[in-house]
């Protein structure tokens, strides 16, 4: 089991964490500190009940999922965080951070 998990942010403002590829969103915290986060299933037909628990950065336990991740949709979304973040950063404009943060996306054919 991989034990590191990574935590971004929806575009809401929402955590969103990711291990193994895997989306989750944050379910409960109990009184231990564990937080348990459930399987973001955008294909509800997949009836999908991944389920992971976390302390800190140390991955407790992870269920078994039934359905695939779909590594593009991650990888657009970390990119799209990033990109975010730059333009409240910065005075670049959106536009150019965006096409300066997606383009590698593009050539390696992950926007398609």
């Amino acid at each position: 089991m991989n034990n590191s998990f990574e935590v971004i942010e929806t575009t809401k403002g929402h955590p969103l964490a990711i291990h193994d590829d895997y989306k989750y969103r944050k379910y409960r915290i109990n009184n231990a500190n564990i937080i348990t986060w459930v399987y973001l299933n955008e294909k509800k037909q997949d009836k999908c009940k991944g389920r992971l628990k976390t302390t800190g950065t140390k991955v407790l336990s992870v269920t078994n999922h039934k359905c695939k991740y779909d590594l593009a949709k991650i990888e657009v979304k970390k990119i799209y965080n990033i990109a975010k973040q730059r333009a409240l950063d910065t005075t670049c404009s959106t536009a150019q951070i965006f096409q300066e943060e997606f383009t590698p996306l593009l050539e390696q054919g992950l926007g398609r």
